[in-house]
């Protein structure tokens, strides 16, 4: 089943703001799933991942005809060959750093929701230590109360 991005996702990896993807969905450069009239909710996939694969292969194309007509005529093949190498390289190299920065943003999500659940577990755990703390009080209050009750202050007389 083919995978769809939000805006955001799809602006990390093309290297654009969100709304920049908003109109190249809108312009047909991009495609993705429908999402019925208005505006989509947040977080909902509105880009096909295939389609925004597609896209930068188109633009790392245009980067390497641009690369190729700017050498010179007079090059030796082995340079021109080795440039194309080293562009290809850091092609590569930028779109795995493209799905670094993906994963690093997700990856900061899930901790940002992990640290919010365990703020929360913390709370209720500090609850549960006061309440403890004025059951032991009142506990404490009952047991000198009977003790009182059982042991007198005073001696008592015989009589």
């Amino acid at each position: 089943m083919p995978r769809a991005l939000t805006l955001a996702e799809a602006a990390s990896r093309l290297g654009v703001k969100p709304q920049r993807i908003s109109q190249m969905l809108r312009s047909g450069d991009l495609s993705g799933p429908a999402v019925g009239p208005g505006r989509a909710p947040k977080g909902v996939g509105r880009v096909w991942e295939s389609s925004l694969q597609h896209e930068i292969d188109k633009r790392l194309a245009g980067i390497r005809r641009n690369w190729r007509s700017r050498t010179s005529d007079g090059d030796v093949q082995t340079g021109s060959s080795a440039r194309e190498a080293a562009l290809e390289a850091v092609l590569q190299m930028k779109v795995r750093l493209d799905a670094a920065r993906e994963a690093l943003r997700e990856e900061r999500q899930a901790n940002k929701r992990l640290t919010n659940m365990l703020a929360a577990v913390v709370a209720e755990l500090e609850a549960a230590h006061a309440r403890s703390d004025r059951l032991d009080n009142i506990a404490e209050g009952y047991s000198e109360a009977l003790a009182q009750l059982i042991i007198p202050d005073g001696p008592r007389d015989a009589s």
